[in-house]
């Protein structure tokens, strides 16, 4: 870590930043596992909007998927897709989503 006096500006090598999105990837998880959506979305929100990364981004909108939330999981597909077009994961979440956005509204009545 390089710490610059004259700032609070603080700059990690690359390693270092890779493992500490993926400790927030994995932090999440943890979250979600213990049924705490609200906080595993934030917290790689807060990955997110520091490097926008292809796996936090498609995390993320497989947490959204999996609390019903199809817009958020297309907004998510579509920019990790940016990221990476051919991500095969991805772009099953992708069209998932947009089948359940497509359903009929009775037919999602019908399921809650």
């Amino acid at each position: 870590m390089i710490n610059y006096p004259s700032s609070n500006i603080i700059c990690l090598p690359v390693a270092q930043l890779n493992l500490a999105l993926t400790s927030s990837g994995w932090v999440s998880t943890a979250l979600m596992d213990d049924h705490k959506e609200a906080e595993a979305i934030a917290e790689l929100s807060k990955a997110i909007a520091f490097k926008p990364d292809m796996q936090l981004l498609h995390l993320r909108a497989a947490f959204y998927d999996s609390m019903g939330d199809s817009l958020s999981t297309l907004r998510d597909c579509e920019a990790a897709l940016c990221l990476d077009p051919n991500h095969a994961d991805t772009l099953e979440l992708y069209k998932k989503a947009q089948d359940r956005a497509n359903e009929p509204l009775h037919i999602k009545r019908s399921i809650l």
